[in-house]
């Protein structure tokens, strides 16, 4: 059998469903965030219309303990876009033209029948590039779980389902965020080290802060993160870590709310869930080395220099001239050694 592939899809292999997600099949449909979902045989399928809502769906899938990517190959669930596999390599899956359209199907097995969501209506979606995207579209507001664009080649309204937070905040709210966020942006420190402020600018600091609290809720992640940056500038990492996981539970899969959150858990001494956080963003963006040392470096605050010494072996392969990965090598070989002491937080 095969699974229609149209937009993002996330595809698990259904043995994993049944043994891991309570209810078995049933508690695929149950934990898919909508209706545009369907299943055959050997695999579970959802459909999403935006990259970002795909991808924080197959960590939600990972959190209930099925396999995502193992070096470099997805294991028990994958990411797919309508040309195959998306960001690793997928040797249990077969990806092409089936019944007319894009498919997917178990490799080995017989495709037939195609097997499609109940809710999914064949060319009813507009692909873009996100070059094209930013060039046609323009943001109108989000009703509910559907944000609208207006096309400006067309004129008409273009619409896109979504299941996680937006980039858009809204009107009104983007104005005070946009406000406060330029008021204080002189002022922040974005690269984790200590900055010394005077009196006018640590209360400056401070009145920003207050009206980014009073905007921040619910999946606001860029307020949130901008917050994290913020109170990070105070002198205050506590709050800044508890801003930063919330921008990390709104928008799990964006590259630089990880990155902070996950630093800001180093700063705390909170190795092991550096550790997930990084793993996490090292699986979304594989080929960025610094993810994979920040990956050792949380392996290494974490107390597991095994995996230290490999993450870190890793990263040099990747990039061999990044004079701080070399760097932090070398201190993870001297702890190895037994010739410093194992820090238990960063920096």
């Amino acid at each position: 059998m095969a699974v229609v592939l149209e937009g993002w899809v996330v595809i698990a292999r259904r043995p994993a469903i049944e043994t891991r997600l309570p209810n078995g099949v049933t508690g695929w449909f149950e934990i898919v965030p909508h209706r545009a979902a369907c299943s055959d045989v050997e695999l579970c399928a959802a459909l999403f219309m935006a990259e970002e809502d795909a991808a924080a769906f197959a960590l939600k899938l990972e959190a209930h303990g099925l396999r995502g990517e193992r070096d470099g190959a997805y294991c028990e669930v994958a990411l797919v876009g309508r040309e195959g596999p998306w960001l690793h390599a997928c040797p249990w899956l077969r990806v092409g033209r089936y019944g007319g359209v894009n498919a997917a199907w178990l490799q080995g097995s017989d495709p037939e029948p195609l097997v499609v969501p109940l809710t999914w209506t064949p060319n009813a979606l507009v692909h873009m590039s996100e070059e094209e995207a930013e060039k046609r579209l323009k943001f109108l507001r989000r009703d509910g779980d559907v944000e609208v664009f207006i096309d400006r080649e067309t004129g008409k309204e273009i619409y896109r389902g979504r299941t996680g937070p937006s980039h858009h905040l809204g009107h009104g709210i983007e104005e005070r965020f946009q406000a406060a966020a330029n008021a204080i942006h002189p002022l922040l420190n974005f690269d984790g080290r200590s900055r010394r402020l005077g009196f006018f600018e640590r209360r400056r600091l401070a009145k920003g802060i207050r009206e980014l609290e009073a905007i921040a809720s619910g999946d606001r992640w860029r307020v949130w993160w901008f917050l994290g940056i913020a109170r990070r500038t105070a002198g205050d990492p506590v709050a800044a870590c508890e801003a930063f996981e919330r921008a990390y539970q709104a928008n799990p899969t964006h590259i630089d709310v990880s990155r902070e959150f996950a630093g800001q858990c180093l700063a705390l001494g909170k190795g092991t869930q550096a550790v997930t956080v990084n793993e996490r963003n090292c699986s979304l963006h594989p080929e960025d080395a610094g993810l994979r040392s920040n990956l050792a470096l949380a392996c290494m605050i974490a107390g597991d220099m095994t995996r230290a010494k490999a993450e870190i072996g890793r990263a040099i392969a990747m990039d061999p001239s990044d004079q701080i990965t070399r760097a932090l090598a070398e201190m993870i070989d001297d702890v190895i050694a037994g010739h410093r002491e194992r820090p238990t937080k960063y920096p």
